[in-house]
């Protein structure tokens, strides 16, 4: 289903429930993406190669042995060691593995030698950063394949609601809305009307 189509779904359900509000659809949104996180981090933690799914690849410069994400995307985080980069590898023909690592691994590991006769090449996500810890000089660009969230989403991308969790969705924008005043459509500013 479309990322457009999944709002207007949620708005028409809200408006159903909650009778005689109105709320703008970017607030529809935002409460909708707050609870398909919530949704994306309970697949991770039943099944991670389920968010296989939600992935899209993006192709990144490497710029001083780092990507940058926020150039392009934002990524859902989760407590696993690569948040929500589900895979690194490069663009050109190279016979070369990326794994993610720890921030504690990285400084453990960066005095040993074989990381400069692997081919193995370690990452590490730090927040919108990728960091690549061994030489990267002969990659200049990689594809990463990203759990993105929902606000991340085209308007016309297809988003993939798991089964039987399209109306858990909606009922819990509502109970997200419903703790937020509807919009307020009457002009009572006025200082003389009592």
């Amino acid at each position: 289903m479309k990322k457009v189509e999944l709002i207007d779904l949620c708005r028409d359900y809200v408006g159903q429930v909650d009778k005689g509000s109105t709320y703008h659809p970017v607030i529809v949104e935002h409460m909708l993406g707050r609870v398909i996180n919530t949704i994306l981090y309970e697949v991770f933690s039943r099944r991670v190669s389920e968010l296989d799914l939600y992935t899209k690849t993006f192709t990144f410069d490497v710029d001083d042995g780092y990507v940058d994400i926020s150039s392009q995307t934002q990524i859902v985080q989760f407590p696993g060691v690569g948040d929500g980069v589900r895979a690194v590898y490069p663009v050109e023909n190279i016979d070369v593995m990326f794994y993610p690592i720890t921030i504690e691994n990285a400084a453990r590991n960066a005095s040993m030698e074989y990381m400069e006769v692997d081919n193995d090449i370690p990452y590490m996500v730090k927040n919108t950063r990728v960091e690549f810890i061994s030489d990267m000089s002969d990659i200049s660009q990689v594809k990463m394949d990203l759990v993105r969230p929902f606000e991340a989403y085209d308007d016309d991308e297809e988003f993939y609601v798991p089964a039987g969790q399209d109306m858990v969705m909606f009922g819990q924008v509502l109970e997200l809305l419903m703790g937020k005043p509807p919009a307020d459509l009457r002009n009572d500013n006025n200082p003389n009307r009592r």
